[in-house]
Parts: structure tokens; sequence; C-alpha cells
């Protein structure tokens, strides 16, 4: 089964938005770079870890909202709304994200004779190992990074592959899924004595 596609800025939903900020071109121009100003503002104010990113986003609900023929009668109103769903997305996710990799940090450790041994790191290695190398490379290159310069270098990232940032961000989450699913299965074996 396919699953749906994201939907991506078209020129229609951009001229759309673009209509809805201001009748001239240039003034309608002007509107969104500040529009674009304030949004970055709103998320950097609340602690965003990519407040350009979820801009972006904000972003292109709005135009896709206008494109599907939504009449919208105050577009700051509307565009904060939005804004604050796309906070609140990140959040969770961040949340979820954090979770995940707590639970990962606390995997058992199996105790053998005196000495505990960490079985973490060959499972770790065992499932790169499985990976093909363009999606260890890229889960490897996804990961590297920290703050600000991380959103900038994974949008480089993206854009020397040839992808959407957004394309780049559903691909690592799939490749990192199939990696911890590799290493729960390992650990589990490791863990009642199959080697």
């Amino acid at each position: 089964m396919n699953s749906p596609q994201k939907w991506s800025l078209t020129p229609s939903a951009l001229e759309r938005l673009l209509e809805a900020l201001a009748s001239d071109r240039v003034e309608a121009s002007r509107e969104y770079e500040d529009f674009r100003r304030r949004l970055i503002h709103f998320f950097e104010w609340r602690g965003s870890a990519s407040s350009e990113t979820d801009t972006d986003e904000t972003l292109d609900r709005i135009a896709r909202k206008l494109e599907q023929g939504e009449v919208v009668e105050n577009l700051r109103a509307y565009a904060r709304g939005v804004a604050v769903n796309v906070f609140l997305e990140g959040q969770r996710r961040q949340s979820r994200e954090r979770i995940a990799l707590h639970e990962l940090a606390a995997t058992p450790r199996l105790v053998v004779g005196s000495d505990d041994v960490d079985l973490r790191l060959p499972c770790l290695r065992k499932c790169l190992k499985r990976l093909s190398d363009v999606n260890r490379s890229l889960l490897v290159s996804y990961y590297d990074g920290e703050g600000r310069c991380h959103l900038t270098e994974r949008k480089g990232l993206a854009a020397r592959l040839g992808m959407t940032y957004s394309a780049l961000k559903a691909r690592a989450h799939r490749v990192r899924g199939l990696l911890e699913e590799c290493l729960h299965e390992c650990l589990d074996c490791k863990g009642k004595g199959d080697r």
C-alpha cells in the first residue's frame, strides 16, 4: 500500500498566499518577508529548535488551505493558530524522541559471571553493517551536529542528495526505525543467551 505523499508548496499556492497578503505584487513580497520574519520570531521566542523549518511548515499549511479555497478573513490570526499547532506538534514529536532515546539508553545489561557485558555496542555495530552503505551514510550524516548549525547541515545534506528537507527527515526516520528494530531484536537474542 502506498502512503500519501506529503504536500509541497506549488507556484499557485504561493500566489494565493501573496494575494492574501496584499493586492500589489511588490507590497505582497514585502508583507511576505515581514510575515515570515514575525513567524520565525514567534517560534524562536517559544524555544523551537527549528524556527525556520516550523515557519516554512506554517506558511505551507496556510498556502495549501488558501489554494484549496478556504476563506481566511484575518490572515494573521489564522497564521497564529496554525503556528501554535505546528509548535505543539513539534513539542510532542521531540518528547516522543526523547522518550525513545531514553528507553534505548536504558536497555538492560547482561551480567555474565562477575563481568558486566554491555551488549548495545556489538549489536549496534552488527545492525549498522546490515544497513546499505547509502542508508548508513545518510543516518550518520543526518544525526551528526547540534543546534542551529545542525538544521543548516541537514538542509545542506538534503540539497546535496537532491531531495527536500521534509523528504530527508522522513527517510532518516525510516532508516532509524529499521536500525532500532534490528537493535531490539539483537538485544532480545543476546539477553536470552543466543549468540
